[in-house]
């Protein structure tokens, strides 16, 4: 019996060229065999997981507000998990948020039936995209800042995005938020949101603006993470929906 020195190239050429005869041998440490044989049924693109960018949802308008609350409070938890790891850098935002999708069948007028992709909105995955080379953030605010954190910024920027369903790029010709913006989030979602949309912003007033400070990831808990989990538990019961 001849020895296999690359067992994972012998089973790639077996698979290129569409043998059907056993590829091999495993021996285990009491002497039993296992013979392995090429899968029946090749390997295509479409056992792929198709994606979708938050940006394209936001773009479409096609998240309904409870589902944006619970992203909200998902994001801002991602925010202290992965704080200053590869997965989140300082500067992120709704090109960094993406979500599996699933075909689903649906009947359309006429009674025709299409396949369309839809997100699973309830399990969103950040990821640092690395071919994005994102622009240095600016400020797109007038506001004085207190202890400024970029990474909570980015946070404050895409919780704006989701309440108004609008990327931040088009909200003026500046791309800056405005009380005016603020205002209309205000009736959107409640003063609640407003005033965390605005810690996010503008800045934290304790201790040092890192993560890694205790006090400080304290306080973005209690002013940022708290209120987002207290309108969601407000929306979850006003609709009398708990299955996310």
């Amino acid at each position: 019996m001849n020895r296999i020195e690359n067992f994972c190239a012998l089973i790639q050429q077996r698979h290129d060229n569409a043998g059907t005869s056993c590829v091999g041998i495993l021996v285990d440490e009491r002497d039993g065999t296992y013979r392995i044989w090429p899968a029946e049924i090749a390997l295509t693109q479409s056992c792929l997981q198709e994606t979708i960018l938050l940006e394209e949802l936001v773009k479409r308008n096609r998240i309904p507000m409870l589902y944006r609350l619970v992203l909200g409070v998902q994001l801002a938890f991602a925010v202290i998990q992965l704080y200053q790891t590869e997965w989140l850098g300082e500067v992120w935002g709704k090109r960094d948020i993406f979500f599996l999708a699933q075909r689903r069948e649906r009947q359309v007028k006429g009674g025709e039936y299409v396949s369309t992709v839809e997100p699973i909105l309830s399990r969103p995955l950040v990821r640092q995209v690395p071919a994005l080379v994102h622009k240095p953030l600016e400020r797109m605010t007038t506001f004085q800042l207190a202890n400024y954190n970029t990474t909570i910024y980015s946070l404050g920027v895409v919780l704006v995005e989701l309440a108004l369903e609008v990327k931040v790029e088009e909200l003026n010709e500046n791309g800056e938020i405005s009380t005016a913006h603020m205002g209309q989030i205000c009736k959107e979602v409640g003063a609640e949101y407003v005033t965390v949309v605005g810690y996010c912003l503008w800045g934290l007033s304790t201790g040092s603006p890192s993560l890694d400070d205790t006090a400080f990831k304290n306080k973005f808990y209690e002013k940022v993470i708290a209120p987002l989990e207290s309108d969601l538990a407000s929306a979850r019961e006003a609709e009398r929906w708990d299955e996310i």
